[in-house]
């Protein structure tokens, strides 16, 4: 067993004898983890946006909207460990490269179906192909970046992810509206093959293999690491693993965590045309609002964490009291907003609501990387397959709670999947890696 602490893992080198300053490649590949990310959730986005008109033109019923949305996630969660070993052994830069070209394969397979079947199909193998991107971003980070960057470096995928969500419902709405569904999934399809080809071009699988990181940089990310992080071994310690408490509580919490955003992704704009009864356009408008709020709250609580691990603060309040934090107050305003009847003012709630979920979302890859050390990339598969099994519950249960007891009460369900998560978050010991 190890333990290790934030105080003696924060040294950063200099500029080195030489003269030369640290070049700053990090944060280019940095840059490149935030566009396939924003990538990534624009190929969610799209099918939220669509599903009123999907339904409409393919003749399905919400239940099977959701049993799609489910698909996706149950797809995305049985790849989710097999897809961080096949980061292990082939690195992040030809496994996300392939995998970003999969998921467009079929992002543009979306385009072309039919019915529910040929979409039901589309959306499990987009699912396959999304599954292994966020623990091999999370590795790559890893690879990349100091302790003291670390929460800030992990938050950057989420940000992409939410910043997408922003600017791409009144985009959606807008091509939509000119050129019908199919061309949404056409036009995403073509932006993923982009981004497929510039991250195999521009990035490599660890400082030491990239031509333009200088030993500066090198030093500073080195200097920076864990103390216990390096290991080589190929065979991963599950049994050890299955032991701790840690283990289980980062999945429950991620459970908890990607259950609560992934209702915003698909059922948010359901929700305002039909509980709201608001127009394509207004909820165009409307379903980027709480999106803002959690890219502005992403950005800063990547920063904040960082500040309290710098200034010496227990890993303990730097990591699970933000969590536990956010989950606890994104559940008083959704808890709030069913009380209302102004559409804007429940937006307002909302949004309040899913910028604390940012909250949920961020931290716990840091605490991945915290508790991992050279396992990371296994140890966030691992939360983020029980963070899809959480989306693949939210899908149908969404569906049968709203058709069956009302739209407001599938917020009622997030705050107590809220409140579990909450718990959960402080049952993590984030000062003790697993191995």
């Amino acid at each position: 067993m190890k333990t290790h602490s934030s105080h003696n893992t924060l040294e950063t080198a200099g500029v080195l004898s030489s003269g030369a300053p640290p070049t700053k490649t990090r944060w280019m590949g940095l840059g490149l983890v935030f566009f396939m990310t924003f990538l990534c959730s624009i190929d969610r986005a799209n099918f939220s946006v669509c599903t009123t008109t999907m339904m409409s033109d393919l003749h399905l019923t919400p239940v099977q909207m959701g049993m799609m949305i489910s698909a996706f996630a149950l797809a995305y969660a049985t790849l989710q460990i097999p897809g961080a070993l096949w980061v292990r052994r082939y690195g992040t830069r030809l496994t996300v490269a392939i995998a970003v070209s999969l998921w467009s394969f079929f992002t543009l397979y979306t385009g072309l179906a039919t019915g529910f079947l040929s979409l039901i199909v589309a959306r499990t193998f987009f699912g396959f192909g999304e599954s292994p991107v966020f623990p091999a971003m999370n590795k790559y980070i890893f690879h990349w970046f100091p302790l003291k960057e670390r929460a800030f470096a992990n938050a950057i995928p989420h940000t992409g992810s939410v910043f997408s969500m922003v600017v791409a419902p009144p985009l959606i709405v807008w091509v939509l509206q000119l050129f019908g569904w199919r061309w949404v999934f056409y036009l995403c399809a073509g932006l993923g093959f982009l981004g497929s080809a510039l991250w195999y071009c521009l990035t490599r699988n660890t400082p030491q293999e990239h031509p333009k990181v200088n030993e500066a940089e090198l030093s500073c990310i080195e200097g920076g690491r864990n103390a216990t992080v390096v290991k080589k071994s190929e065979k991963v310690p599950w049994r050890t693993f299955f032991k701790f408490r840690s283990f289980w509580f980062i999945g429950v919490s991620y459970f908890c965590a990607i259950y609560m955003q992934q209702y915003f992704t698909y059922w948010l704009p359901f929700y305002l045309q039909h509980q709201l009864h608001m127009s394509l356009k207004k909820m165009g408008f409307a379903a980027s609002i709480p999106w803002i709020c959690i890219f502005i709250c992403t950005m800063l609580v990547g920063r904040f964490s960082d500040w309290l691990v710098r200034t010496h603060r227990p890993l303990i309040v730097a990591r699970n009291c933000i969590v536990a934090g956010g989950f606890a107050a994104a559940a008083i305003s959704m808890y709030i907003s069913t009380f209302m009847t102004n559409p804007w003012v429940v937006v307002g709630l909302l949004s309040i609501a899913l910028g604390f979920v940012g909250c949920c979302m961020a931290i716990p890859w840091a605490i991945a990387s915290d508790i991992g050390g050279e396992y990371t990339g296994v140890i966030s598969s691992w939360m983020n397959c029980w963070g899809q099994m959480g989306a693949a519950v939210m899908g149908t249960a969404t569906a049968y709670i709203g058709t069956r007891y009302g739209w407001n009460n599938t917020l009622i369900a997030l705050v107590v999947v809220a409140s579990v998560g909450m718990v959960a978050a402080m049952m993590i010991r984030t000062e003790r890696q697993l191995a």
